[in-house]
Formats: structure tokens, sequence, C-alpha cells
């Protein structure tokens, strides 16, 4: 009782405050634009940002039930399993019971099947025009992130385990750059966002049925989904289409919101104006003489005007204007600006003998693959790929002793839908074994070996494309007072090792579950890793690359030693929306 009397105050003190804005949305109130200009004003209810004990749980109104309230049980989902005709009835019988402390008991049990709030007058119920379904807008901390703390994070802990989760979380090696997401993309792809939410429909009783589905505090094994953060998820997609936020950088805020939604009124203005003019002189013509078939088509223009084209042209101008709030450095123009420099500084290097390389990097086939990969280079290849035997053997002699050796280098690309924009760049590590890296630190990079040129990276997702492990990234440094002009000599190289892609259940490339493609490590006929040379100009992304560990995760494995020991992973196409969209195709 306590809990609804607090909720009912809550919402009688709403009424109050917010009165005014209830009458101006009724009759209307003259106000001043920002040039000081008299407006006609209506102020609808446009969003109401709350934590979901408040926002999710439905009023029950006395009396006769609204169509506010009726359209909060027709936009909610399968929480109410009821029908629209059934829930009035329940409000209708709700609505004459007392509220009278004695009889609390009745009324909490004729609300507990809809999960009423017991809230009687909703401050809301009388506001023009206000539709939950729309202003319940939801709000990324509370029905987002915590939706996923609170509830599918906690069906995998009930499914997996609190220690087996949190052990593979803390094997899985360390990524050099953090990514996040800095800001909202319109352009991420909405329908994904529904088909998730179908998805998760379809299969969501197998939760149910392996008891990961459990009470808070009973831990008891519920079958329902009675979750109002959950239904709040049916609410993204039209939001995002609704929300003019994602065209600002987040600084100044309130000025690019109002700058945004004062140009859109301008613009809107404008196309209403010309088409009344364009529509105006149409029937001027057509009153003084025939209307000619360039008439015609002139009135049909007007009148099949897209009352959206200046929207998205507005948008796009707006993308142009605002950039991301940080700015990045773009290695593309510092490429530019150093090719035309003929005295390029190099990068810090190590200078290393061929074979103390090889020892150092535990690479026994490294100058057997140097020796095949300056056969092919001079067979004039531009594009090198990853297949055929061994040719040279283990001892070949080679045009070069020493080698110059990096221990990582950074990946930048641009974005994948707005090729203007530049990302940050991303690290791919190739660091020798070590006293903290026991086996070495190497991570998983994406390269082209496609040498039809057909296949371009991102559309082309890994169709003409390797994953692999980059185990050396070198030059070979040709000997004193001989000059670099052989083709070994002109190029970054690197050492690598192939990860195949496994393929799945009826033939697709994609594990049921996770939705990521499953690799194995590529083994020669010699039960050898598959390593070969690839130019460093092949690499076009950063990968990252997780241990399939199985039902249970073995004990001995870490941070710095998973890798190594895995013999298939799973390609983590989450790791930023760019990436995902490339290997999606």
């Amino acid at each position: 009782m306590q809990s609804v009397l607090e909720a009912r105050l809550v919402h009688q003190c709403l009424d109050i405050v917010l009165e005014p804005l209830k009458q101006a949305a009724r009759i209307g109130r003259m106000m001043s634009d920002p040039l000081g200009n008299l407006r006609y004003c209506f102020t609808p209810l446009a969003s109401y940002i709350v934590d979901t004990p408040e926002a999710c749980m439905l009023a029950c109104v006395r009396g006769k039930t609204s169509p506010i309230t009726m359209a909060m049980y027709e936009n909610f989902g399968d929480a109410f399993q009821h029908s629209p005709r059934t829930a009035k009835m329940t409000l209708d019988q709700l609505s004459s019971i007392s509220c009278d402390p004695l009889d609390v008991e009745g009324y909490f049990n004729a609300c507990a099947p809809f999960r009423l709030s017991g809230v009687a007058q909703p401050f809301w119920r009388d506001w023009s025009l206000a539709d939950p379904h729309v202003f319940f807008t939801p709000e990324p901390l509370h029905h987002w992130h915590r939706e996923f703390y609170d509830h599918d994070v906690k069906w995998c802990l009930a499914a997996v385990g609190e220690q087996e989760l949190d052990f593979r979380f803390s094997v899985s090696q360390p990524l050099t750059t953090f990514r996040h997401f800095k800001r909202h993309d319109r352009r991420s792809a909405l329908s994904k966002i529904l088909g998730a939410l179908e998805e998760f429909h379809e299969h969501k009783q197998e939760i149910i049925a392996c008891g990961a589905r459990r009470g808070a505090k009973s831990k008891q094994v519920l079958d329902n989904w009675h979750i109002p953060k959950l239904e709040l998820m049916q609410s993204v997609e039209p939001s995002i289409r609704q929300d003019p936020a994602d065209s600002s950088n987040n600084i100044n805020y309130d000025a690019q919101i109002c700058r945004f939604l004062d140009r859109r009124e301008k613009c809107r203005n404008f196309q209403i104006a010309t088409s009344i003019i364009a529509r105006s002189q149409s029937q001027s013509q057509a009153s003084t003489s025939r209307m000619t078939d360039a008439s015609s088509e002139h009135h049909d223009e007007s009148h099949d005007e897209d009352p959206h084209a200046d929207k998205s042209n507005l948008q796009t101008g707006l993308d142009d204007l605002w950039g991301p709030k940080r700015v990045v450095t773009d290695f593309f123009k510092k490429a530019e600006q150093l090719s035309s420099d003929i005295e390029v500084a190099r990068p810090l290097r190590t200078f290393v003998v061929v074979d103390v390389v090889a020892e150092k990097f535990s690479l026994p086939d490294l100058r057997g693959a140097l020796a095949d990969y300056i056969q092919r280079e001079g067979m004039a290849q531009n594009v090198h790929s990853l297949r055929g035997q061994r040719r040279a053997l283990p001892d070949a002699p080679l045009p070069f002793n020493d080698l110059m050796v990096w221990f990582k280098v950074r990946v930048q690309q641009a974005s994948y839908h707005s090729p203007s924009i530049t990302p940050p760049a991303l690290t791919v590590n190739a660091h020798p074994p070590s006293a903290t890296w026991k086996y070495g630190r190497y991570d998983a990079a994406i390269f082209t070996v496609d040498d039809t040129g057909r296949e371009q990276w991102p559309t082309s997702g890994l169709k003409g494309h390797d994953v692999v492990e980059v185990h050396l990234i070198m030059q070979p440094l040709p000997p004193q007072g001989k000059p670099g002009s052989a083709p070994w000599a002109t190029r970054f190289l690197t050492y690598v090792q192939r990860l195949d892609v496994m393929p799945q259940r009826h033939g697709s490339l994609l594990e049921c579950t996770t939705q990521m493609h499953v690799l194995k490590r590529a083994m020669r006929s010699a039960g050898t890793p598959f390593g070969d040379i690839l130019p460093l100009d092949q690499l076009r992304s950063f990968a990252q690359i997780i241990p399939r560990f199985g039902r249970v995760a073995d004990s001995r494995l870490t941070a710095q030693n998973s890798a190594h020991f895995a013999q298939t992973f799973f390609l983590n196409k989450y790791i930023n929306k760019d990436f995902y969209y490339a290997i999606s195709n």
C-alpha cells in the first residue's frame, strides 16, 4: 500500500506542475520563437523518460476506460496476453473496487493478473493527444544496458555458471585498442534491431526450458516474460527514427537540437509555400486556357513531391557540418604526405639475423617461407595467397642475411557507411615470447588474397580474404653495397598462420547460437601450422578471435596462453560496428 500511495503522489504532483502544459496542449498559447516572433503553439507530451517501475506499470483508470489506456494494452506486446476487450472489462471491474485500506488485499489481487501499478489517475490521462506507446521513449542506461545486465546476463549465468563465465572472460587475450560507440548512428540497420527481437521471441522458450529464467529473490524457475524493460525494447526502433539527436556531436546539445528543429521547420515551411505557389499557378493557367501536356506534368510533379525530401537533404547537410567530437589522426593523409618525400624516416625497428628471428619467434620454417616468397615475387605476383605446398628447404639460401623487425602495426580504414569518416586506428601485435607472454602475443587480422581485384574489403566480406594470426612484421635488409632494387627489398612483409572457416550445420558458415564464424588452425600435411609470407600491404583489417572453449574451459588457461593452446576460435564480428557490417556480408 505504501508503494501504491507513493506512486499516486508522484502522479498528483506531476498533475499540478504540468497543468499549464496541458492547457497549452488543449487550447494553445502564444509564445515567442528564437527570433522574437509570436507563434500560436501547442505542447504535446513528446517524451517521458523515467525508470521502469514508474514508466512501464500501467495505470488503472476509474470509470470508462480511456482510448489512451486501451492503446497501452494494444501496443505493449505479448506481456499482456489478453485482448483489448478483456482488458477493458478488467479495468471497469477494477474501477468499482474501493481503495479503502480495509479492501487493499482485494484491490491488489485484482491488479495482479495485469501487473497494474495501482495508480488510478496517471498525470497524462487528460493531456491532449498523449499516447503512451509514443512518449515512453527508451533510455539507454535503464532500458538497454540494465535490461541486458538484469536479465540477459543472469540467464547466461544460470545456464553456464558464474565461475565458468567469469573465467572465460578472464582468459580472453586482451586488446591493445579499446573501442566503443561514441555516438549513435542512424545508418545502423534498424531492421537488424527488429530482427534481433523477432529471433529472441522465436527462441525464448528455450531459456525457460533450460531453467535459466529465475526469480531475483526466490531463484525459482519462472514460466512468463513479464519484464517491463523487455517490453520497452519494442520502442527502440521507432524512437531512433524520431530522434534528431543522432545529428549532433553532443557538444552544446541544446543549441544543436534547437537549430536542427528550427531548420527542419523552415525547410518544411518552404516546401509548403512552394507547393502552394506551384499549385496556384497551375490552377490559374487552367482557368484561362486549356491545360497543355507540359502544365499537366508540372501539376503532377508539384502534387507528387516527396514530403520527406527536405528531411533527407537536411540530414545530409548536418552530417557534413557536424563531425565527430574528437579529432582522429588520419593516417591516409599522413601517407600521402610521406609518399612525396624521398627521404622518408623509417619507423623504429630492430636489425636481426634471419635465423635468430626464427628462433626468437619460434618459426622453424621462416627461412623456407621467405625463399618461397622470393620465388613467387620473382614471378611478378602483386597479390600473394596462402595456398600450396612448402617447396623450399628449411635451410634454403637467401639473398640477404638480416631482417628489420617491428612488434606491432596500426591499421586504419574508412567507416563502412561513410568513407569520408576515418575511425581511430587499431593495433595488431606481433610480440615474440617474453616473461609475460610465454608463447608470444599474436593478434589476428584480415588479409586480402584475391589476385583478380574483384573482391574489395569491406564490401566483399570474407570472400577473397583470409583470417590469419600475425606472428612477425619485417622487411629484408639488402647486403651493404647492393641497392635495394629487388622486389623483395621494397615491401614490408609478415609471417602469418592461416585460420580456416569451419562449415556449420545445413551448409551455414555461421554457428547457430552466436551467429559468428568458427575458425580452426590450418595445418600442413606434416602436422605443423600453415604458415607463410604475405606482404603487409595486403592487410585489410584488425580481427579479434575468441577461443572456443566447449562446455567447460580448461582451468589451466590464462589470458596470455589461451590463444596459443586453442585450436578453434570464434571470429568476433561484434568488436565494432564497421567490422560487424563487413563480416555480415
